[in-house]
């Protein structure tokens, strides 16, 4: 897929409409690699715009890979909840300046089987509301040199009132970068709120 007005190609949602139901679970089913390169969707900094109402993407083991300056999924809204099954986020570009996921507050991510790799930005995945994160793995994620001190590579939790359970999961060479106010930024995981793991593994490198 090369533009977002043609995301129904790879089984993604293909207007901002699509994105706003509350009464029913809206799910996609990703058919191909969803490759994001153009700006021109109502939020320009996110590939999938959350606001309101529950939705679930079944990737089928196919990427989500979103430009470098942008999200590759934002919850926007309180009450929003996605549900991420078999899909795979990935780098889209050169370092960018916000998370790759972001889960907003007051918003829940239920992951299952997801796989965050070789992101490059300020993190594979921020949590300022809920996050339940199963069979997941982080992959060589490393944070982009223009981040600021403290963030996660894998995984940020700025907010005292946020919650990230991470179980079955796998982290791997995940770091931090060449930071502009100190020498290096966080390394996997940055924590001010609540992290609860279970039943992980951290690999070598």
């Amino acid at each position: 897929m090369v533009n977002p007005t043609a995301m129904s190609s790879c089984g993604l949602p293909s207007s901002y409409s699509q994105f706003t139901s509350d009464s029913t679970i809206t799910t996609f089913n990703m058919t191909a690699n969803c490759v994001f390169n153009s700006w021109s969707v109502p939020n320009s900094f996110a590939f999938l715009y959350f606001t309101s109402g529950e939705f679930t993407i079944n990737g089928n083991g196919h990427s989500i890979i979103p430009s470098s300056n942008g999200y590759a999924i934002l919850l926007a809204n309180a009450g929003t909840v996605v549900n991420l099954n078999n899909v795979i986020i990935e780098q889209g570009g050169p370092a960018g300046s916000r998370p790759s996921v972001d889960v907003g507050a007051g918003t829940r991510l239920n992951a299952n089987s997801v796989i965050f790799r070789n992101t490059n930005y300020v993190s594979a995945l921020r949590v300022s509301g809920q996050a339940y994160l199963k069979n997941v793995q982080f992959l060589s994620n490393r944070l982009a040199p223009t981040s600021l001190t403290g963030r996660g590579s894998a995984i940020t939790v700025p907010a005292n009132n946020a919650l990230a359970r991470v179980t079955d999961g796998i982290f791997d060479g995940n770091s931090g970068a060449p930071d502009v106010i100190t020498a290096f930024g966080g390394g996997a995981v940055e924590l001010q709120g609540c992290i609860v793991f279970r039943n992980n593994v951290q690999a070598d490198g």
